[in-house]
Order: structure tokens, then sequence, then C-alpha cells
């Protein structure tokens, strides 16, 4: 996706600002896609002038007009993507230029979003040894890891005053302290077995049916 011309036309037609800017958070940047559009509209330049289409490659905006009605028709957009996006302050100075700029097949062999450099110096040439020493690297300070090794482990500083006491365990008195004791709840029914005990005491059902849980504790004998 990164250098892929197909996929980033087909980007700058259909695609809205938000996801060019994705294009630009791809590995080499917005530099990058930027690149790409020149080289895309720079060979469109070139082949339209194969075609007999009077084009001027120094003409960029000229050229870059031409290039968004191509577009358009071709994909079937009103107005493309990109277009809408540049008009957009924000999203140009995010490294998105106003239009394509002309590059020439040479300058195209260049990898998207690098630069050729300064040429070496030296008695070897271009591939030879650079002269004059080596600057001395910078002492590193203390308590900062070097390259290859772990960082050292932090020091954790002493606490003082009431952030370095420890809360003791504070017996807990009173009523807190205390431990609730059980309170025995009055059953909302009369279980099975409290019906088993009422019968072998000589109950009639009729009479266990219409006592309340309550009686059938005070009859039992318990205490609640």
């Amino acid at each position: 996706v990164i250098d892929n011309e197909e996929v980033m036309e087909v980007a700058m037609a259909v695609c809205g600002e938000n996801q060019l800017r994705a294009f630009g958070n791809l590995k080499g940047g917005v530099m990058a896609r930027q690149d790409t559009v020149n080289n895309i509209v720079s060979k469109w330049v070139e082949d339209e002038i194969k075609e007999g289409r009077k084009l001027d490659p120094k003409d960029e905006q000229g050229n870059w007009d031409k290039y968004m009605n191509h577009i358009s028709k071709k994909y079937n957009v009103l107005t493309p993507g990109i277009k809408k996006a540049l008009e957009n302050e924000r999203f140009r100075s995010t490294g998105w230029e106003e239009h394509a700029k002309y590059r020439t097949p040479t300058q195209r062999k260049i990898p998207s979003g690098a630069s050729p450099g300064p040429t070496p110096s030296g008695p070897g040439g271009p591939s030879g040894p650079t002269t004059g020493p080596e600057e001395p690297s910078e002492p590193s300070t203390p308590g900062e890891a070097t390259m290859g090794e772990p960082p050292p482990p932090k020091k954790e500083r002493p606490r003082t005053g009431k952030e370095g006491k420890r809360k003791k365990d504070v017996p807990r008195t009173g009523k807190e302290g205390k431990r609730k004791k059980k309170e025995v709840q009055v059953p909302v029914m009369i279980t099975r077995k409290m019906k088993a005990e009422l019968k072998n005491r000589g109950y009639s059902k009729e009479e266990i049916k219409r006592m309340t849980p309550k009686e059938a504790w005070e009859k039992l004998g318990r205490t609640f």
C-alpha cells in the first residue's frame, strides 16, 4: 500500500480527509505519500504528452487541475477526495502539498520519502572512508542505561512523615468490635419438619393449616 500507485490514485479519488490522513501514518509518513502522488501525476503528464496533448511539465498547478478532472471522470466522482481535503488548511499543514510537483524519471527512481543525501568525500571516493576524527560520544549521565544493557533499577525514596508510617491495625472496640449475635428469626412458613412434629403432638391437618408460623413455633416450644 505504501508505494502502490494504483491504490494511491483510488484513495485520492474516493477517500475522505481522515482516510487520507491514515496514509500519512503508514511507513514513510506523509512525505512518502506526497512523493507517490507526485510520481502518479508526473507519469500521467508524460503519457498525455506522448498522446499528443499539449502539457507543460513546469505548469504544475495547471496539470494538477487537469489531473483532478481526469480522476473525477475515471472514478465517477463529483470532486476527488484529496481536492476536498486540501481545502482544509489543517490538512495541508500536516505535509500534504496543494498540488503535485513534477518529478523526472530519474527522480522517480528514488524511493518514496527518501533523499539522495550528500556524497561522502575522502580518499576512497563515494565508497571510500570519510576523513576526520570521529566525534567523541557524550558521557552518559549517572543512572542512564547504555545500549544493550538493561536500565538500572529505580531507587525508592524513603518514606517520611505520615506517609512512611504504616497504619497499625487498630483493635476494634465498642459496638463495632463486638460480633453481632445471631438473631433467631421466625420463619415465614411452616416447614415439613414442623408439620410432622405438630402432627405427632396431636394437631390435626386443618389445625396446622390455620396456624401462623409464629403460632407453630410457640406450640413446639421454640423461642425466637
